[in-house]
């Protein structure tokens, strides 16, 4: 037994991770290191580590952009995967660091297990959710108890289900989860059946050097609509997604009136979430592809501080709410995204003191710098755009087969 170790990994209670650098900050703040006071007394590592402090703080957000990408001579084309293109409202600074830079950013390996786990939470229990739902939706309607019984026993056999009737109560949470998915599954495709094919879009966009080609396919497609489901959260990131594919493929066939329906769990609590999103108009698709042309060329020469779920928070003049999405605590929040902390790892009131750029002029009283800037013009964009439907409801009562309460009226229920 190890004191204070509460459900921590044993491993993980009798380890201690040193950083690489005297001059790390950890070896000099007391407690950092498992000890009552600093690790190191070396006031020349001191010294530099508050010399590395103030020189991080005085650059944070402020360097000068990069010149944009440059092609070849002879190059009058540039082709762009319309995947990468629709994924870089989640996260710009991949965008810089990976697209542009070709940075890698290594994450550390999970821990080796040293306890038999009892439950399932977390990365473990979302990864049990995705092989059903992937088995559940390639045998469609062909799924039947036996098929259940042998998934359980596979998923028994190979350590991902705790032991003996510790996985019972895990395998229930996770298949009425995934049986509440199907049948909103079954509801949005109205009486289609489940064959998604993906379908290959090709769109050109004149540049001032070049011409812009954006190829490649969009999945999901089901008559008019590009149904996505997923055992994860729905998140803000989600929706930007889901925007710009929708854009593409109105821009590929004006003919349709096409709509985005994301299925998944809702963003809190165990229930389950459908959101669908039309245009407002067949003509918005065009403003959404050249503004995203534009944010997309941008994150290619600059950090640009926009973050999904903090930003819309600060769209919607939540600043409480943007704060604990930006910065939860040290090891939640947008700001521990890999990427984002390498270009933006500061605390949120740094973060909206970020001064503009010349050539971004300030959007009302200008308060919130950058952050704010980009906050408003994406997701400013989106709502001027986009029509969102959200419906959230309790598992039990999509098996039961209860008509969807929306978001508001299921706040209600819980407040009571």
């Amino acid at each position: 037994r190890v004191d204070g170790a509460g459900t921590t990994r044993m491993s993980a209670a009798l380890t201690t991770s040193h950083p690489r650098q005297a001059w790390s900050e950890p070896a000099l703040e007391a407690g950092a290191l498992g000890i009552d006071g600093p690790w190191s007394f070396d006031r020349g590592a001191l010294a530099a580590a508050m010399a590395r402090r103030e020189h991080h703080d005085g650059v944070a957000g402020t360097a000068e952009s990069l010149e944009p990408p440059k092609l070849p001579a002879d190059a009058l084309i540039e082709r762009v995967s319309i995947t990468d293109f629709a994924a870089v409202g989640g996260n710009p600074a991949q965008v810089l660091l990976k697209s542009r830079l070709g940075l890698t950013v290594l994450t550390e390996d999970d821990d080796l297990r040293d306890a038999i786990e009892l439950d399932l939470y977390g990365l473990d229990e979302w990864s049990l959710a995705n092989a059903l739902l992937s088995e559940r939706l390639e045998a469609g309607d062909d799924w039947g108890p036996d098929d259940a019984v042998a998934w359980s026993e596979v998923e028994r056999a190979r350590g991902a289900v705790p032991p003996l009737s510790f996985g019972n109560t895990v395998m229930a949470r996770v298949s009425a989860r995934i049986d509440g998915l199907r049948v909103l599954l079954v509801n949005a495709l109205q009486g289609a059946p489940w064959r998604p094919e993906p379908i290959a879009v090709r769109l050109e966009r004149e540049a001032t050097d070049r011409t812009i080609l954006f190829e490649g396919t969009i999945p999901g497609v089901v008559g008019n609509k590009v149904i996505t489901v997923t055992a994860s959260r729905l998140k803000d990131r989600d929706l930007l997604v889901s925007w710009v594919r929708l854009a593409a493929l109105t821009l590929h066939d004006p003919t349709q009136s096409w709509q985005s329906v994301t299925i998944g769990r809702s963003p809190k609590d165990d229930k389950l979430a459908v959101q669908t999103l039309s245009l407002r108009s067949k003509a918005d698709a065009e403003i959404i592809l050249g503004f995203m042309t534009d944010f997309w060329e941008r994150s290619r020469s600059d950090a640009v501080p926009f973050f999904p779920a903090t930003s819309r928070a600060v769209h919607d003049g939540d600043w409480k709410e943007a704060r604990n999405a930006w910065d939860t605590n040290r090891n939640s929040g947008e700001r521990s995204d890999r990427w984002a902390n390498l270009v933006f790892d500061v605390d949120f009131d740094e973060l909206r003191k970020i001064p503009l750029r010349d050539n971004e002029p300030p959007i009302g009283d200008g308060y919130g710098g950058r952050l704010a800037y980009w906050s408003h013009r994406v997701w400013g964009t989106f709502a001027d755009t986009t029509v969102i439907e959200e419906t959230i409801q309790k598992i039990s009562d999509v098996l039961a087969g209860s008509v969807g309460a929306t978001a508001d009226d299921d706040d209600e229920d819980d407040s009571e």
